[in-house]
């Protein structure tokens, strides 16, 4: 699961600087990118957190995911530096990706959360 996650982050750190710097992209598009491939990195993220056992709970996988998926897409927007775009712009739209991931986690039935992030379902009548 790391691998696919450092698979993600390199593809899309290339994906990013390749677009922009050959202005590809409008800045919306741009924006939109941050926001589907923080997602994406998101779902990796949540699922790493889970199978490595972190903690028992949830919601702090949850949040984890979000406070390192804003941390990620920090760095790289700072190691691109793009003249004449935003920071926070681009920053933002890659936080909401990573966060509507997070809150699909906590809204998606159990059955598909526990193939996704590799926790057995327990019954209550055990």
């Amino acid at each position: 699961m790391a691998v696919f996650l450092l698979f993600v982050l390199a593809l899309l750190f290339v994906w990013h600087h390749w677009s922009v710097s050959r202005g590809l992209l409008a800045p919306a598009a741009v924006q939109a990118s941050y926001g589907a491939g923080f997602a994406l990195c998101g779902v990796f993220l949540l699922g790493l957190l889970a199978r490595l056992g972190v903690t028992s709970f949830p919601a702090v996988w949850r949040t984890l995911t979000v406070l390192l998926g804003a941390g990620l897409a920090a760095l790289e927007i700072a190691l691109h530096n793009y003249p004449g775009t935003p920071f926070f712009a681009l920053w933002s739209a890659a936080v909401i990706g990573v966060s509507v991931v997070s809150m699909m986690a906590r809204y998606l039935p159990s059955f598909i959360l526990s193939l996704c992030l590799g926790k057995q379902q327990h019954d209550e009548s055990d």
